[in-house]
């Protein structure tokens, strides 16, 4: 055999295994998505241990037949038999686990994707759970006005839908008869949209981008009609369970006549950077608050706390004194105690005690830093960020 070719050795059924643990990651990512709605996110260690057990099950099925004389038939991939391959995997699964729990990649220069907040709070996903099936409408909103909103983007993207996306050819898209089932929520200046697309799982790829488009499209035409008018939006398209994109700008002053893709801030497609970038949106205001806008009163709104004039200034993506202070930030460069940088955009704090915050970089990629390791200066920034939040 060629040295240009790598040599795969196996016997019996072990050329299977391979194929085996790939159905077993796979069958793993639907329970991963259902711990979700748990609260937690245990990370990819799920997926590995589902290919140990897929992997394991199928070593004793394939022992248990014995070969036409009545002997065990061997059945090996590189002379490891499936079981051997169903230990290694599930050491592989507690390593992920042990990374999972304390990898700090933040100012790390290859740092990859972490799972963000562990414990998740409830707003959104109870928003996300409204929007699964439309057994309880297609509508549905934090208050009466955000319903009205739910409403209008709902029929404005269904008729997008319908008249931009050809399920003629041949890619099997079967969009007929589907409703768009949307969750708006509406806290002061801010106005989100959550739209279940049916089926978005089968659109190819011009498909799901013109959905994007025409969504957003549709979330300008709605917020543009609440009174008194949100100036942040942002947009979650999604099929039954996972995100396919999350995108957040601004309100644009015409509606009819104005650019909607200029108003675009970010856009995300990873799960985890979807969630972040949205629950900002969904950190519910005072009771009081949403008992006025529910009676069409005007929402009570809270003046953003400021940053001192004094406070140092490194570059001209630290906000200034007349800067609201919102989440999430733009996109900056941030400094450790030991002088490294990373540049990303601070979105979520990820408990209760400013232990760490959440972060999405220029890629997509969400991580978590201790707010510990940053120099003295962003310490103070995070700090800001943090005591501004609104209650939950």
């Amino acid at each position: 055999m060629s040295n240009n070719h790598a040599m795969l050795i196996w016997s019996g059924w072990g050329i299977l295994i391979p194929v085996i643990a790939i159905i077993g990651t796979i069958g793993a990512t639907f329970i991963r998505v259902a711990l979700s709605f748990t609260g937690y996110d245990f990370g990819f260690g799920v997926n590995v241990i589902g290919a140990a057990v897929a992997v394991f099950l199928f070593g004793k099925f394939i022992d248990r037949k014995p070969d036409a004389e009545g002997r065990k038939r061997a059945n090996s991939l590189f002379f490891v038999p499936p079981i051997g391959w169903a230990v290694l995997l599930a050491l592989v699964s507690v390593y992920s686990f042990y990374e999972e729990s304390v990898s700090n990649p933040g100012f790390k220069k290859d740092a990859t994707s972490v799972a963000a907040p562990s414990k998740r709070s409830g707003a959104l996903e109870a928003a996300e759970a409204k929007i699964m099936s439309a057994r309880e409408g297609v509508a549905h909103g934090n208050t009466a006005k955000a319903r009205q909103c739910a409403e209008l983007f709902s029929k404005s993207a269904k008729v997008f839908r319908d008249a931009g996306i050809d399920s003629a050819d041949g890619k099997s898209l079967s969009l007929t008869g589907g409703e768009m089932v949307t969750y708006c929520e509406i806290n002061g200046d801010r106005i989100a949209f959550l739209v279940h697309v049916p089926k978005l799982r089968k659109f190819n790829d011009d498909a799901k981008a013109f959905m994007l488009e025409a969504s957003w499209a549709a979330a300008q035409m709605a917020a543009s009609t609440v009174d008194p008018r949100p100036t942040e939006i942002a947009i979650g398209v999604r099929g039954v369970l996972l995100y396919e994109a999350a995108w957040r700008g601004t309100l644009i002053d015409d509606a009819e006549k104005g650019d909607f893709m200029a108003a675009v801030d970010m856009r995300v497609t990873d799960q985890d950077a979807a969630s972040l970038l949205l629950r900002p949106f969904f950190r519910r205001q005072s009771k009081k608050s949403e008992t006025q806008d529910d009676a069409d009163a005007s929402p009570a709104t809270k003046a953003p706390a400021e940053i001192p004039t004094d406070t140092p200034k490194r570059d001209a993506n630290i906000p200034s004194s007349e800067d609201a202070l919102t989440l999430p930030t733009p996109m900056r460069e941030w400094v450790a105690t030991d002088g490294t940088t990373f540049t990303g955009s601070l979105v979520s704090f990820l408990d209760e005690d400013f232990q760490k915050a959440a972060f999405v970089n220029d890629a997509d990629k969400t991580f978590r830093v201790p707010t510990s390791r940053f120099a003295d200066e962003d310490v103070a920034l995070l700090r800001k960020y943090f005591d501004s939040r609104s209650p939950n």
